[in-house]
């Protein structure tokens, strides 16, 4: 997975199905992340738009992953630009029993309260 960080978030999950789907998300960005470098010419850039949350009280960083994977692959960072998300845009809260997507009722979390926009460049 080319990433430390995504080993640890999979290892605070333990051994469940929503471990081995956040193992397989990872996976699949990566191989997503490396066929952006094979088509982009030096100096190309890549901008991924990526929220992180919480499932089952674990820490997911998205953001994090995602820079360690295209970092250890032969990107660098152009620049990463970290924001709220305006309230007319809010996304799905998660149920903080199951970790589902839930309607909002005031007593959720917000599943991606801020957006991290990762731009990427091929060296």
């Amino acid at each position: 997975m080319k990433s430390n960080i995504a080993e640890e978030i999979i290892r605070s999950l333990g051994d469940c199905k929503k471990a081995k789907e956040v193992r397989k998300y990872y996976s699949d960005m990566l191989e997503s992340f490396m066929e952006m470098k094979r088509v982009l010419k030096s100096g190309g850039k890549s901008c991924i738009v990526i929220g992180n949350t919480q499932l089952k009280g674990v820490n997911i960083a998205n953001a994090e992953v995602f820079v360690e994977q295209m970092l250890n692959i032969g990107f660098v960072v152009h620049d990463i630009i970290h924001r709220e998300i305006p309230s007319k845009m809010l996304p799905s809260t998660r149920d903080s029993s199951t970790g589902r997507f839930a309607k909002k009722d005031g007593t959720d979390k917000l599943a991606y309260p801020t957006e991290y926009i990762l731009i990427m460049e091929k060296q």
